[in-house]
């Protein structure tokens, strides 16, 4: 056994290997403001209503996003942009880019429970008597994964509690 300075060398070497296998390793997924589109145009509206948003049961996943679709009544885009707005920053995020133009908003948060970090996009478009909204939200996770939580439901919901208006989509 080789001690210098009073510290085995293969406990250096081996805590050296675990950082450098760490660092390499990283992060399974990266939420990261700049991968959302900034408008809706990038969304297939029609696509993602016949999608099932509901996961498949499992309690824990390596998949670092969740998304579900929701249709609402609103008068205009404009009180629809600051209800979504609200659901948005009640459930932790801080609003980083917002355009009624491109009907989209993009938040992000740090530090949680369950995740390093989570973005989310929230899209609309208008139809007929409503609007389609979609959400999607990417989290930061390590090479351990996370619980399985429906992160784009639960903004979702918060969009549900203030509307008082949501649908299942009719095709």
């Amino acid at each position: 056994m080789v001690v210098v300075n009073g510290i085995n060398r293969a406990v250096v070497r081996l805590i050296a290997l675990v950082l450098i296998a760490a660092g390499v390793t990283g992060c399974v997924s990266t939420a990261s403001v700049a991968t959302f589109s900034k408008t809706n145009s990038t969304i297939n509206f029609d696509e993602i209503s016949k999608r099932d948003l509901n996961g498949d049961g499992s309690t824990w996943t390596f998949k670092g996003y969740t998304e579900y679709f929701v249709a609402i009544r609103s008068e205009n885009e404009k009180s629809l942009m600051t209800l979504l707005t609200k659901a948005i920053e009640n459930k932790g995020y801080s609003i980083k880019y917002s355009s009624e133009e491109g009907k989209a908003i993009i938040g992000e948060r740090g530090l949680s429970l369950n995740e390093w970090g989570a973005v989310v996009g929230v899209y609309f478009k208008p139809r007929k008597d409503q609007y389609w909204v979609y959400v999607r939200v990417d989290v930061t996770q390590d090479i351990t994964g996370g619980l399985n939580q429906n992160h784009a439901a639960a903004v979702i919901s918060e969009i549900c509690r203030l509307s008082r208006s949501c649908e299942m989509v009719q095709q």
